[in-house]
């Protein structure tokens, strides 16, 4: 009597089985499965041979221009980035338009199916220069289908409702909404102002970026990166109009800009936001213009910066006392000179090695790696004066170049002075004070080979 209830549980793990493969295969076609009586009304065409796409009603439409493989352009004057995934699901959703069944080509009184010349149009452009113009109805049958008619072919068609929600969405939805639609990587200055005011000034000349500040303190990378980004990824909540000829709103003392930010590329392009002061709602107003922005002439939108309105703008908060940035791990060199003499240490297959008159002799790694760690440790103290000069602060001990795997390289001079000790990084402005006692670095710097009295360090 327990044999039936096995025999559907078997059937039941059968059906599943073969269900979960049937999807999985269908997942893996490109293109919908189209059952009996389907048709692809673009039928060869997938998704990335959809290169354009105008869309809307008459008045209120938008075009898309595909730029690459998932860059998006909105057409206009001048063109504008397109929020790329929303066009992509558009072309997406155009290209697997499949109709459920035709209704003939005599389409009588197009008012009918809510397919007049105000009806929603869309106009698909193919990588081989070809167009297909289609309409669709605001006309809803019984079953949830929409009528579709193909313009070109003067046939109407039945289609399933919900393969449209990705067309059929305001057209201002398509266009990127980032205010400051720019890579971040360009920047190599940034100045924020509040009411008119220069509050923070932070440059990079090279790898680092650094304060405005008189000495110049080297900027926290993670917080200034954090800035960059959070700034790109500022949203238009809507676009505003901008004024009609002739008018002038710098009157109005709520236009006036209350924060400012600059942000210029080592070309001298520039992108500028600036923002008025915080409404009721959360919202500023802001306007945007620049060279290294898609709109030169400016937009105009309100929108939120939380971020911005709790940022701190006090030097102090962006200094960092890191002093060598590198990653001790992918070192694969290290040159050290002291007293008129040049080591050089290589790492070879994960071993380190001195190399010296084209021999090699073995070094204990975990001693390297050590120094390498006591180097990564250095961290400031304080900056010295920008006039100090390197021979009034102490006598050199020793230069130091450290290569890693990806080429990056960090070099530094170590200085002795009476009472304090000091560092250089090359291509870095000033003397930094740090926390070491550099003459027993200098002592942990000799390149030392495994028990070798010799190469111990001096007391």
């Amino acid at each position: 009597m327990q044999t039936r209830p096995l025999i559907v549980a078997v059937v039941v793990l059968t059906l599943l089985v073969g269900y979960v493969w049937w999807s999985s295969r269908r997942d893996e076609d490109e293109g919908p499965v189209l059952e009996e009586g389907e048709v692809a009304l673009l039928d060869g065409v997938d998704t990335a041979q959809v290169v354009g796409l105008r869309l809307g009603i008459p008045g209120k439409s938008v075009e898309l221009v595909r730029q690459g493989e998932a860059d998006w352009l909105v057409a206009g004057e001048p063109d504008r980035p397109a929020d790329d995934a929303l066009a992509e699901a558009a072309a997406r959703a155009a290209a697997g338009i499949t109709s459920t069944r035709q209704l003939g080509t005599e389409t009588g009184a197009l008012a009918d199916y809510g397919l007049e010349d105000d009806a929603f149009g869309l106009v698909v452009e193919t990588a081989d220069g070809a167009t297909r113009s289609l309409r669709l109805g605001d006309r809803t049958p019984v079953g949830g289908a929409r009528y579709l008619l193909d313009v070109d072919a003067g046939a109407l068609h039945l289609v399933d409702g919900w393969s449209l929600s990705a067309l059929e969405r305001d057209p201002m939805d398509f266009r990127d909404r980032r205010l400051l639609p720019l890579d971040p990587d360009l920047v190599t200055r940034i100045e924020v102002a509040r009411e008119g005011r220069v509050a923070l000034v932070l440059d990079r000349p090279g790898r680092h970026w650094f304060l405005d500040t008189e000495p110049a303190w080297r900027a926290d990378t993670r917080l200034v990166r954090d800035l960059l980004l959070d700034l790109v990824e500022i949203r238009a909540r809507d676009y505003l109009d901008p004024p009609a000829p002739g008018d002038d709103d710098s009157a109005d003392p709520g236009s006036a800009p209350a924060l400012e930010v600059r942000l210029r590329a080592s070309d001298g392009g520039e992108a500028v936001l600036s923002l008025t002061a915080r409404r009721p709602d959360g919202l500023r107003e802001a306007v945007t213009g620049g060279t290294l922005l898609p709109d030169p002439s400016g937009e105009r939108a309100r929108t939120s910066t939380p971020f911005l309105d709790e940022l701190d703008t006090d030097p102090v908060v962006w200094r960092t006392f890191e002093l060598l940035d590198f990653n001790p791990w992918v070192v694969e060199t290290i040159e050290h000179s002291a007293g008129g003499r040049t080591w050089r240490l290589e790492k070879r297959a994960g071993d380190w090695v001195r190399v010296e008159a084209e021999q090699e002799v073995p070094l204990d790694a975990e001693k390297v790696q050590a120094l390498l760690a006591d180097l990564d440790d250095l961290r400031a103290v304080a900056y010295a004066p920008s006039d100090l000069e390197p021979g009034e602060a102490g006598v050199q001990q020793a230069r130091v170049e450290l290569v890693q795997s990806d080429e990056e390289r960090v070099a530094l001079e170590l200085y002795r002075g009476a009472n304090r000790d000091y560092v250089q990084i090359d291509g870095e402005p000033g003397l930094k004070e740090v926390d070491a006692d550099v003459h027993a670095l200098i002592g942990h710097l000799r390149p030392l080979q495994p028990d070798d009295p010799a190469d111990e360090p001096a007391p």
